[in-house]
């Protein structure tokens, strides 16, 4: 009873199988659209020049307005896939038509066929061949020993070495048949289509690597581009994709890459039917204030069948910096400690906005724009010390602000180094250096030297490890005939332990300095700061702000390990 059930239900899923793929419009291969053409002569390889030459017998062919060429290594044996079945007693293996172009070597070889074609400049073309490879025998199958590729030189030239040719993904599988596809912008009115087989050398001479070459394919490719907002203050944004087929009422895919400032393009969406995303704040990567967003589409046409064949093609991806860009504004940087060490878990804040941030293990941290108006920005972190808070100014064309932090040590001794109103703390020398409100580091002055003249202050240390001084200055009207020195001393400014000087040969934006004693690990004893500015120039300017000297860095020491023997 279960065999004649079985049987019953075989028969009616037979009839039902013809029913569906016999009646007219269901399931049937759709057709190229109307107006599709395919640019190649001969692209089913169905016929042949004369012989160039014979092997034991059997005529040499290469496919009619074909051309073999040799990349490199040896040159194979071009001949028609009859010509192969009557020679070996293997399949005549192809595609669509009676033939196929075949060729085989035993040795290591990088060759194949190529056609030169006439087209429209500036037009976007695309490619595919049919590829059967077969790696010394059918009977195994083992791939990536014979990769398969197409090619398109835009500039029509037929060198196959030659660096304009645009190569398609190479293909591995082996004995089955292969879609190499690639896509290019014609820059001549001739291009030219290289179909190309790399293969290894085979491990016997008696085992032939084949490749079988049909159904080759060369029409006009998709457009597509994508878009997105030329500003962003939020860390995700929108962008979107579109495009138009190569012939009327194919469908279509996407692919959208995105690259982050001059970095290489990333994958992003592949052959998807969607047509926009949200972008950020961690996905696909994380976004961050500061940084251009670059972004490109290209097209899959849905092409239907030619022949027997499906052809599904891409179109060409923008080069440079893609189809559109992003740039994420807003306020971030790096919140560090006196000697530039990142300090994560710090607080970022803007007054009078509640917006803040803490910052990442790396110290960064970012924080979209307020609106327009002036602002005051703050950095703190428990265990350390907070120097004044910086003003900004966003007006309707900010678009961002960079902020790096410094945060002052703990045990910091310096008398007034951020010079908030006058010089108390410091004693001065040689024409005396005023507090101004502008240029401003932090709060609300900064101390500024002309003229030959210098600052400085002195301590008593006690205990203290590896005692730091961490300073910001700026430069103006640099003179490389002048210098600057910052000092740290015992008794005689004149004696330094440590020095940072410049020469000055250009101006100087805001910029973080430290230096340590390095006398003892652990230092007890008097030490001095000093500031000095020496003109023998035209007056180089300095500005200084947020001076500060407490403990510095630890040295780390590897474990000593002893090994007794004994006797």
């Amino acid at each position: 009873m279960k065999k004649k059930i079985s049987l019953v239900l075989r028969i009616g899923l037979i009839a039902l199988w013809v029913i569906l793929f016999s009646s007219p419009g269901l399931f049937s291969p759709q057709p190229v659209a109307a107006g599709f053409v395919n640019f190649l002569t001969n692209p089913g390889l169905e016929s042949f020049d004369a012989p160039y030459d014979y092997y034991d017998g059997h005529p040499l062919q290469v496919a009619q307005n074909w051309t073999a060429f040799t990349q490199s290594g040896v040159t194979p044996k071009y001949m028609t896939n009859d010509e192969w079945a009557s020679m070996s007693g293997g399949a005549a293996e192809h595609l669509e038509g009676n033939y196929s172009q075949m060729y085989w070597e035993t040795e290591a070889f990088a060759a194949g066929i190529y056609q030169q074609v006439s087209v429209t400049p500036g037009t976007d073309y695309a490619a595919q061949a049919k590829i059967l490879s077969i790696w010394e025998t059918s009977a195994t199958h083992t791939d990536d020993k014979m990769l398969k590729q197409v090619g398109i030189d835009p500039n029509g030239g037929t060198n196959p070495n030659s660096p304009d040719i645009v190569w398609g993904p190479a293909e591995g599988k082996d004995v089955q048949w292969q879609s190499a596809k690639t896509s290019a912008t014609a820059i001549s009115s001739t291009i030219t289509l290289f179909v190309l087989v790399t293969s290894e050398a085979s491990s016997h001479p008696s085992l032939r690597n084949q490749v079988f070459v049909d159904a080759v394919v060369l029409t006009e490719a998709p457009s597509a581009s994508a878009t997105s907002p030329a500003l962003s203050t939020d860390l995700s944004f929108t962008v979107e994709w579109s495009g138009t087929p190569a012939y009327s009422g194919n469908s279509l895919e996407y692919d959208v890459e995105y690259k982050v400032d001059d970095g290489p393009w990333t994958f992003w969406k592949g052959k998807t039917e969607s047509t926009s995303a949200a972008f950020g704040p961690t996905s696909p990567t994380t976004v961050e204030y500061g940084h251009t967003y670059h972004f490109r589409a290209r097209a899959w046409e849905d092409y239907g069948y030619y022949n027997t064949i499906t052809v599904k093609l891409p179109g060409v991806f923008a080069e440079g910096n893609g189809d559109t860009s992003t740039f994420v504004g807003g306020i971030y940087g790096y919140v560090r400690n006196h000697w530039a060490c990142p300090i994560a878990g710090a607080t970022v804040a803007i007054s009078g906005t509640g917006s803040s941030t803490n910052t990442d293990n790396s110290g960064y941290y970012g924080l979209p724009l307020p609106a327009e108006g002036s602002y005051q920005v703050t950095a703190s972190r428990s265990g350390y010390g907070s120097p004044p808070a910086i003003p900004i100014d966003v007006y309707s064309t900010t678009t961002t602000i960079p902020l790096t932090f410094t945060l002052r040590p703990p045990d910091d001794v310096v008398v007034n180094g951020d010079f908030e109103g006058d010089l108390s703390g410091w004693t001065a020398t040689g024409p005396v250096p005023a507090v101004v409100t502008s240029p401003l580091r932090s709060g609300d002055y900064s101390l500024v030297m002309s003229g030959t003249s210098g600052m400085t202050q002195t301590h008593f240390l006690s205990g203290m490890h590896e005692p730091t001084l961490s300073f910001w200055y700026k430069i103006s009207n640099a003179d490389s005939d002048d210098s600057f020195i910052a000092c740290l001393y015992q008794n005689d400014p004149s004696d330094c332990a440590a020095t940072f000087t410049v020469t000055p040969t250009a101006d100087v934006d805001w910029t973080h300095q430290w230096l340590t004693l390095g006398l003892d690990e652990v230092y007890t004893g008097p030490v001095g700061i000093s500031f000095d500015l020496q003109w023998n120039g035209s007056g180089t300017i300095v500005y200084l702000d947020e001076v500060s000297l407490g403990q510095g860095p630890y040295k780390t020491y590897l474990p000593l390990t002893v090994k007794g023997y004994g006797g």
